[in-house]
Protein backbone atom coordinates (compact mmCIF):
# COMPACT_ATOMS: atom_id res chain seq x y z
CA UNK A 1 0.00 0.00 0.00
CA UNK A 2 1.05 3.21 -0.38
CA UNK A 3 2.91 2.87 -3.74
CA UNK A 4 1.42 5.19 -6.55
CA UNK A 5 1.57 4.17 -10.25
CA UNK A 6 1.36 7.09 -13.24
CA UNK A 7 -1.39 6.79 -15.50
CA UNK A 8 -2.38 8.51 -18.50
CA UNK A 9 -4.92 10.72 -18.77
CA UNK A 10 -7.07 8.39 -20.72
CA UNK A 11 -6.25 6.11 -18.05
CA UNK A 12 -7.38 8.22 -15.33
CA UNK A 13 -10.23 8.88 -17.66
CA UNK A 14 -11.40 5.22 -18.20
CA UNK A 15 -10.81 4.56 -14.42
CA UNK A 16 -13.20 7.55 -13.44
CA UNK A 17 -16.11 6.18 -15.76
CA UNK A 18 -15.76 2.78 -14.80
CA UNK A 19 -16.15 4.57 -10.53
CA UNK A 20 -19.62 5.95 -11.95
CA UNK A 21 -18.59 9.34 -12.61
CA UNK A 22 -18.81 11.24 -16.03
CA UNK A 23 -15.20 12.52 -17.95
CA UNK A 24 -15.05 15.70 -15.56
CA UNK A 25 -13.50 12.90 -13.22
CA UNK A 26 -10.10 12.38 -14.09
CA UNK A 27 -7.65 14.33 -13.17
CA UNK A 28 -6.13 17.47 -14.94
CA UNK A 29 -3.02 16.04 -16.69
CA UNK A 30 0.14 17.25 -14.30
CA UNK A 31 -2.28 18.17 -11.49
CA UNK A 32 -1.22 15.46 -8.23
CA UNK A 33 -4.50 13.91 -7.41
CA UNK A 34 -4.51 14.03 -3.38
CA UNK A 35 -5.37 10.61 -1.19
CA UNK A 36 -9.03 9.85 -0.03
CA UNK A 37 -9.86 11.05 3.56
CA UNK A 38 -12.32 10.27 5.51
CA UNK A 39 -13.93 13.87 5.60
CA UNK A 40 -14.46 12.94 2.02
CA UNK A 41 -16.32 10.14 1.54
CA UNK A 42 -19.83 8.91 3.10
CA UNK A 43 -19.69 5.54 4.09
CA UNK A 44 -22.80 3.29 4.11
CA UNK A 45 -23.17 -0.52 5.15
CA UNK A 46 -26.25 -2.60 2.85
CA UNK A 47 -27.06 -6.27 3.13
CA UNK A 48 -26.19 -8.25 0.04
CA UNK A 49 -26.21 -11.65 0.45
CA UNK A 50 -26.55 -14.19 3.73
CA UNK A 51 -26.79 -17.65 4.20
CA UNK A 52 -26.06 -20.67 6.31
CA UNK A 53 -24.60 -18.63 8.99
CA UNK A 54 -22.99 -16.26 6.56
CA UNK A 55 -23.39 -12.66 6.02
CA UNK A 56 -22.30 -10.81 3.38
CA UNK A 57 -22.71 -6.79 3.35
CA UNK A 58 -21.70 -4.20 0.14
CA UNK A 59 -19.89 -1.10 2.12
CA UNK A 60 -19.69 1.70 -0.34
CA UNK A 61 -18.04 4.72 0.21
CA UNK A 62 -19.09 7.74 -2.28
CA UNK A 63 -16.63 11.02 -2.66
CA UNK A 64 -18.75 13.32 -0.95
CA UNK A 65 -15.89 16.42 -1.80
CA UNK A 66 -15.53 18.78 -4.89
CA UNK A 67 -12.19 17.13 -6.08
CA UNK A 68 -11.46 13.46 -6.99
CA UNK A 69 -9.37 11.30 -5.07
CA UNK A 70 -7.16 8.40 -5.12
CA UNK A 71 -7.00 4.98 -2.90
CA UNK A 72 -5.80 1.87 -3.03
CA UNK A 73 -6.50 -1.36 -0.95
CA UNK A 74 -8.41 -2.19 2.62
CA UNK A 75 -10.65 -0.61 4.40
CA UNK A 76 -9.97 -0.40 8.54
CA UNK A 77 -12.69 -1.31 10.35
CA UNK A 78 -14.65 -0.38 14.15
CA UNK A 79 -17.61 -1.29 15.09
CA UNK A 80 -18.87 0.08 17.61
CA UNK A 81 -21.76 -0.15 20.67
CA UNK A 82 -24.81 2.58 21.28
CA UNK A 83 -22.54 3.83 23.83
CA UNK A 84 -19.55 4.44 21.51
CA UNK A 85 -17.55 1.74 23.11
CA UNK A 86 -15.72 -0.33 20.53
CA UNK A 87 -17.68 -3.88 20.04
CA UNK A 88 -14.95 -6.82 19.58
CA UNK A 89 -13.55 -6.36 15.43
CA UNK A 90 -10.95 -8.16 13.67
CA UNK A 91 -10.64 -7.16 10.08
CA UNK A 92 -9.03 -10.18 7.79
CA UNK A 93 -7.89 -8.94 4.58
CA UNK A 94 -9.12 -11.16 1.56
CA UNK A 95 -6.81 -11.36 -0.84
CA UNK A 96 -8.48 -13.31 -3.29
CA UNK A 97 -9.08 -10.48 -5.41
CA UNK A 98 -6.13 -7.58 -6.30
CA UNK A 99 -5.90 -4.45 -5.45
CA UNK A 100 -6.55 -1.55 -7.74
CA UNK A 101 -5.52 1.95 -7.79
CA UNK A 102 -9.01 3.74 -8.06
CA UNK A 103 -9.38 7.78 -8.77
CA UNK A 104 -12.73 8.59 -7.29
CA UNK A 105 -14.94 11.45 -8.23
CA UNK A 106 -16.77 13.86 -6.80
CA UNK A 107 -20.34 11.93 -6.60
CA UNK A 108 -17.90 8.35 -7.77
CA UNK A 109 -18.59 5.14 -5.24
CA UNK A 110 -16.26 2.60 -4.35
CA UNK A 111 -17.11 -0.66 -2.59
CA UNK A 112 -15.93 -3.37 -0.81
CA UNK A 113 -17.41 -6.42 0.08
CA UNK A 114 -17.73 -7.50 3.64
CA UNK A 115 -18.20 -11.28 5.18
CA UNK A 116 -18.96 -12.39 8.76
CA UNK A 117 -20.64 -15.16 10.20
CA UNK A 118 -23.43 -15.23 12.51
CA UNK A 119 -23.03 -18.83 14.25
CA UNK A 120 -21.14 -18.34 18.00
CA UNK A 121 -17.39 -20.02 18.11
CA UNK A 122 -15.32 -21.11 20.57
CA UNK A 123 -16.69 -19.92 23.71
CA UNK A 124 -19.39 -17.33 22.35
CA UNK A 125 -22.84 -18.07 24.41
CA UNK A 126 -25.21 -20.02 22.14
CA UNK A 127 -28.24 -18.25 23.21
CA UNK A 128 -28.70 -14.20 22.50
CA UNK A 129 -25.60 -12.45 20.27
CA UNK A 130 -22.98 -13.73 20.30
CA UNK A 131 -21.13 -11.06 20.57
CA UNK A 132 -22.29 -7.55 21.41
CA UNK A 133 -24.61 -6.00 19.21
CA UNK A 134 -22.60 -3.38 17.25
CA UNK A 135 -24.68 0.65 16.25
CA UNK A 136 -22.65 2.07 14.19
CA UNK A 137 -18.98 1.17 11.83
CA UNK A 138 -15.83 3.66 11.50
CA UNK A 139 -14.38 3.02 8.25
CA UNK A 140 -10.76 3.59 7.75
CA UNK A 141 -9.88 4.36 4.02
CA UNK A 142 -6.56 2.85 3.25
CA UNK A 143 -3.73 4.42 3.79
CA UNK A 144 -5.04 6.74 6.51
CA UNK A 145 -5.75 7.43 10.48
CA UNK A 146 -9.52 9.25 10.19
CA UNK A 147 -12.21 7.12 10.38
CA UNK A 148 -16.31 8.07 8.30
CA UNK A 149 -19.01 6.56 10.40
CA UNK A 150 -22.08 4.53 9.24
CA UNK A 151 -25.26 3.06 10.77
CA UNK A 152 -24.49 -0.94 11.60
CA UNK A 153 -27.88 -2.55 11.08
CA UNK A 154 -26.40 -5.85 10.23
CA UNK A 155 -26.97 -7.74 13.78
CA UNK A 156 -24.04 -9.33 15.68
CA UNK A 157 -20.44 -10.03 14.20
CA UNK A 158 -19.33 -13.81 15.86
CA UNK A 159 -16.18 -15.27 15.91
CA UNK A 160 -14.67 -12.47 17.72
CA UNK A 161 -16.01 -9.56 15.58
CA UNK A 162 -13.84 -11.74 12.25
CA UNK A 163 -14.75 -9.65 9.59
CA UNK A 164 -13.34 -10.61 6.17
CA UNK A 165 -12.67 -7.44 3.78
CA UNK A 166 -12.26 -7.64 -0.49
CA UNK A 167 -9.69 -4.96 -1.42
CA UNK A 168 -12.20 -1.65 -2.76
CA UNK A 169 -13.26 -2.00 -5.74
CA UNK A 170 -15.13 0.47 -8.33
CA UNK A 171 -19.25 1.34 -8.30
CA UNK A 172 -21.56 0.40 -5.63
CA UNK A 173 -21.78 -3.44 -5.83
CA UNK A 174 -24.22 -5.66 -6.32
CA UNK A 175 -27.86 -4.41 -5.66
CA UNK A 176 -28.78 -7.76 -3.16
Amino acid sequence: MGHHRAASATGLAALALACGAGPSAAATPGTPVARCAAKDLAASVRAIDAGAGNRYAALVLTNTSRTACTTRGYVGLQLTGPDGAKVPTRVVRDTSQAAADLTVAPGGRIWARLHWGAVPSGSEPVTGPCEPTARTVRVIPPDRHDAATAPWTAGAVCAGGRIDVLPLAPGAGPSS
